[in-house]
């Protein structure tokens, strides 16, 4: 089993250019795969101005905001988004946008070489001429969340993207969400329900514990937020890892890995002597017919007797030659007549 890569999504939690250069480094530093932003116009993406964003954090507190105002806090200009791509292709780590608009997705095509990756919010899942944009430019994976999409959302983003670029991340919703709520089960209906599609898992969750359980459940990629303080009152700092904790998160995602091994049977060759034959319950004399009562199955079995599974073939057969008991019913030594 291939161990899924690591995204850390920093969309809400890098509070500025420098901010995210110090994500981006620390990120790179630690082992990440991958490191995500979000790009965004906030006039372009709320028409209401008076629209609010609430969330939870670390200690219960529940906070509202104007929308608005939180995402102009953490909008950078395009030369600093290139600035941060070109950081991030240098110190080798990959670069993944979630993208609003058909400028954003223009800009990163230009970068395309540098960018990994662009990322569609399972609020636009039903935004088909920007899926229909992306996928005509740009190469690389597209990954789409699927948190608040029904299964004919998803179909019509995989009839449009195709299989071999998607990546469709399961999403819960709440911020953060309770872990009775994570549904990670939901996982296993979406690989089973779109065969051949790249599944994700984008956490939601406090802690690194559904991570490790959607690793064991196959997923292809593991996003998680990323912070310098996750006791921050900020949106989304307490469902995130802090940098210290990447290297960590990372091992232990190789280690449920290996754990999970391969579908494939784990030793192909049979060992014979842990498996039983056919053997004489009590001596057996040349012309008896055998029944089940003369015969019993023993450790080891041999390639010249009978496995187990063959006492059918023992049955009803007559001895050839005197078999003392405990001794293994070989081929040799039984025959049946209808068979002469």
């Amino acid at each position: 089993m291939n161990p899924p890569q690591l995204i850390l999504e920093c969309g809400a939690t890098h509070g500025g250019f420098e901010g995210a250069l110090d994500l981006i480094l620390e990120a790179s530093k630690q082992g990440g795969d991958f490191i995500k932003f979000q790009i965004f116009d906030p006039e372009e993406l709320c028409q209401d101005p008076t629209q609010t964003f609430s969330w939870v954090d670390s200690k219960g507190t529940t906070h509202c905001r104007n929308l608005r105002e939180l995402l102009q806090e953490r909008r950078l200009t395009y030369s600093q988004w290139a600035a941060l791509i070109r950081k991030a292709k240098e110190v080798g780590i990959g670069f993944i946008a979630t993208v609003g608009n058909l400028e954003d997705v223009d800009f990163l095509t230009e970068l395309d070489d540098d960018v990994s990756g662009i990322k569609i919010s399972s609020a636009d899942i039903n935004h088909i001429y920007l899926i229909d944009q992306i996928t005509m430019c740009f190469f690389k994976d597209i990954h789409v969340d699927t948190g608040n999409a029904v299964s004919r959302d998803i179909q019509r983003v995989i009839d449009i993207v195709g299989s071999d670029r998607l990546v469709l991340h399961y999403c819960p919703k709440g911020y953060p969400c309770p872990d009775l709520e994570l549904n990670l089960s939901r996982i296993h209906a979406l690989k089973k329900e779109f065969p051949g599609i790249r599944i994700a898992y984008s956490d939601h969750g406090k802690g690194t514990r559904a991570c490790l359980a959607a690793v064991a459940l196959g997923v292809s990629h593991i996003e998680k937020v990323l912070t310098r303080n996750s006791s921050d009152s900020g949106i989304e700092h307490c469902m995130g890892i802090e940098c210290h904790e990447i290297r960590s998160l990372q091992q232990e995602i190789m280690e449920v890995s290996r754990l999970m091994g391969s579908p494939v049977q784990w030793s192909p060759k049979i060992n014979p002597e842990i498996r039983r034959g056919i053997y004489a319950k009590r001596t057996l004399y040349a012309g008896e017919i055998l029944g089940m009562e003369d015969i019993s199955f023993r450790r080891p079995e041999r390639v010249e007797g009978f496995p187990a599974d063959q006492y059918r073939n023992v049955l009803s057969a007559v001895v050839r030659n005197d078999i003392e008991k405990g001794q293994l019913i070989a081929k040799d030594d039984i025959y049946h007549p209808y068979m002469l």
